[in-house]
This record gives C-alpha cells, structure tokens and sequence, in this order.
C-alpha cells in the first residue's frame, strides 16, 4: 500500500509539471523576437521548377528543341532539294542516304550491262571472223585451189597403189609383212596377259619395228624405181603448197577486214567501259557503305530528352573529329 501511495503522488507531480509548462512554451512560439524591417532578408521568389513549386499541379510544357548541329551549314547537311523527294518536293531532311544508296544500286546494275555488252562484243568479233572465213574460203579462187589439191592428192595415191602392186609377187616382202602382223598379235595377246616381263616386252616390240622398216625400205625401192609417181608426187606437192600460201594470205586479210576491225574496236571500247562500270560500282559501294554506317551512328548518342545536365544538344560521334 505504500508503494502505491508512492508511485500515485509522483505521478501527480509529473502531470502537474507537463500543464504548468505548456503555456509557456505556447507564449514564446507566438511572440518571437522580429528584426528590424531594414535588416529582414528578402523573400526569395518561387521556383519554376515543378519539383520546387509545391503548387504547380502539372509539368510545364516542353520547350521547341535546339536547331540541331548540322542543319544549315553543316558538313552532312541535307536539305530539301537533296532529300529523297528531290528538288521541289518540299519533303523533310532524311538521315537515311537514300541517294547514296541509289546510287549504289546503279552503278551495279551498269556493270552488269557492261559485262553483257562485253559478252556481246566478243560474240560479234568471233561472228565477224567467221562470216570473213566463209566467204573467203568460198570464193572461186579458194575452191578451184581446194580441187587442184584433192585431184592431185587422188593422182598421186592411185600411183604409188600402181607402183606397190610389184611388190604382190614378192615373196620376201609377203613374208616380212605376215612376219610383222603375226609378231603384232602376239605382242598385244602378252600385254593383254600382263605376265610379261619388261625386257620381252622390250624384244618383240623392238623385233616388230625392224620387220616395218625392212618392210618399208622395199616399198620406198618400189616407189623410186616407177617414173610416173615423181611427176604426181610434185604435183601434189605444189598444189599443196598454193593453198597454203592462199590460207596465209586469207590470215593477213583477216586482220584488215573492215568488218573485223569495227568489231575488235567495239570489243575495245565494251572492256574499257566494263572497266570503268567495275571501278565505278567499286567506289559507289564503299561510299554508300560508308554513308550508310555514318546514318546508322548519326544519332547513337541523341540526347533523349530536351532536360538535361547541358539541355538540347546532339552528339553524334563523328562531330568533332
């Protein structure tokens, strides 16, 4: 019972303490000590920011962005004449390089048609010799020479036959000659076989050879000794001779032909111009690559949005280089 009586008055105390104070500290925060109105410091004015303006109910809004680096002026600058509409069609500056890359498009498909006008060019050329040769080739002049050179050729053919039928009656030639076949056969049916040996091989073929010349050697005596094969044999000759000579002097002409020359001359100019379209496709692919990897970076590092720590701006990769 005394403990309580204890803890019931110090209780009490502590209430009356916490009531007593109250109006005071209520009677210094209303009555503060102002200073004087020439000291005060100027009220500060309210912030724009939203963040700031605790009144502000919604953003502001957005301000028109910054004209960009490269319009008027700058080094990859389109206007609208350059654009893709073209000059006159009022349409807006495009990033893409849409005139380089037409410009790829056709400098490739020129040199696809100069490597076919070159492919053409070399089939005229080759068609040109060719109608050349024919007509030459079928001229009198070349026709009778063909025919003189066949009639000789058929003359002196049917006189060596003549001269070698002395040779039926020869029993040393039939006998070299069936020497010889017997000699052939033999040595294919061993070859056939491949159980020979080189060095056989070697002797019947070396056999077979000498029974063709000895054979040989009685035909050339035959032909000699006949006094109407000479005169053939010459004959055939020359007419041999002229239409070579013909078939020479039909080469040299070709060279001079003025159908032939037009169609070397057009066959120059086509490689000159596939040489040309090559190069040109070449360079217009490496500039249209290059313009097209400048369009892919142009904007890689944009600022997103016109509030930032430098505001509006453009920071393309290649500025400043």
């Amino acid at each position: 019972m005394k403990r309580q009586d204890q803890v019931l008055r110090v209780a009490g105390l502590m209430a009356g303490i916490l009531f007593a104070g109250a109006p005071l500290c209520r009677a210094q925060a209303t009555t503060p000590a102002d200073p004087a109105p020439e000291t005060r410091p100027a009220v500060p004015a309210p912030a724009n920011n939203w963040w700031d303006n605790a009144q502000a109910g919604a953003r502001p809004a957005m301000p028109a962005p910054a004209p960009r680096n490269d319009d008027h002026g700058g080094p990859f600058h389109r206007d609208e004449r350059s654009s893709a509409g073209g000059q006159g069609s009022g349409s807006g500056v495009m990033d893409y390089p849409s005139s380089d890359m037409s410009d790829w498009v056709m400098a490739n498909t020129m040199a696809a048609r100069t490597r076919m006008l070159f492919s053409r060019a070399q089939s005229d050329l080759s068609a040109a010799i060719r109608h050349f040769q024919n007509r030459a080739e079928k001229s009198r002049d070349f026709q009778d020479a063909l025919a003189a050179e066949r009639q000789a050729y058929a003359e002196y053919d049917e006189d060596r036959k003549q001269a070698l039928r002395t040779l039926a009656d020869n029993d040393k030639y039939q006998a070299i000659l069936s020497l010889r076949d017997e000699l052939g056969a033999k040595l294919a049916r061993r070859r056939a076989d491949k159980d020979a040996s080189k060095d056989e091989i070697v002797a019947m073929a070396t056999l077979k050879m000498n029974y063709a010349s000895d054979a040989r050697a009685m035909e050339v005596e035959a032909l000699s000794a006949d006094p109407t094969l000479k005169p053939a044999h010459d004959r055939m000759v020359a007419a041999s001779q002229r239409v070579s000579q013909m078939r020479a002097q039909l080469e040299d002409a070709l060279h001079e032909a003025p159908e032939v020359v037009a169609a070397r001359h057009n066959l120059e100019n086509a490689r000159i111009a596939m040489v040309e379209a090559s190069a040109y496709a070449y360079a217009s692919a490496v500039a249209g690559s290059t313009a097209l990897n400048y369009s892919y970076y142009l904007h890689r590092n944009d600022v997103d949005s016109v509030y930032g720590p430098y505001g509006p701006g453009y920071a393309s990769p290649y500025w400043a280089r």
